[in-house]
């Protein structure tokens, strides 16, 4: 019998993403999609592709439709981001650099479209679910599924954050049951 002491398991969870479930814990399809990811990095890595691009259309979708903005549902994904990070409002108005701050964040900005971008790439040509695989095709594994649900995670951690921040700005409250 041996005497080992087995390794320390490590879970990932996603952080940024659930401040939009401290917010707003009624929001059903992003728990259900966080927890998705959370369990498929580890057990399913696959899945993890999938449901990282998911997670940020559902969380751009969200925010479009708390602002009374308007969408297509044709947007790919990248487009998608595009189009919610225009009506956020990423800098302050008494924010002394205001023009060089918004610049920079626009290059961020650009940055984590890349980022998107590179996820539906791999959503496309290795998530499970995605345009069916060989029966035998080989996968990725839990570092590159851990990068993808990390990629996600900030970047929907990063538009909530601006989307809460912003709410002043002609946000509409939607009414939810469990509040009224």
């Amino acid at each position: 019998m041996s005497t080992e002491t087995p390794a320390a398991v490590t879970v990932f969870r996603m952080t940024g993403a659930r401040a939009v479930l401290d917010d707003t814990p009624t929001a059903l399809q992003i728990q259900h999609q966080i927890e998705a990811i959370e369990e498929a990095v580890d057990r399913r890595p696959a899945m993890a592709f999938d449901m990282a691009k998911t997670l940020i259309e559902s969380a751009c979708k969200t925010v479009l439709n708390d602002r009374g903005e308007t969408f297509d549902n044709g947007w790919d994904c990248p487009k998608l981001f595009k189009e919610t990070l225009k009506k956020l409002q990423l800098v302050p108005d008494e924010h002394d650099t205001a023009s060089d701050a918004t610049e920079a964040l626009r290059k961020v900005g650009n940055g984590l479209s890349t980022a998107i971008q590179g996820l539906c790439e791999l959503r496309n040509h290795e998530g499970a679910a995605s345009h069916g695989k060989d029966a035998f095709a080989s996968s990725l594994g839990t570092t590159q599924a851990e990068l993808a649900a990390r990629a996600a995670d900030a970047v929907v951690g990063f538009l909530w954050s601006a989307h809460r921040d912003g709410q002043g700005n002609g946000v509409r409250k939607r009414l939810r049951y469990n509040e009224n």
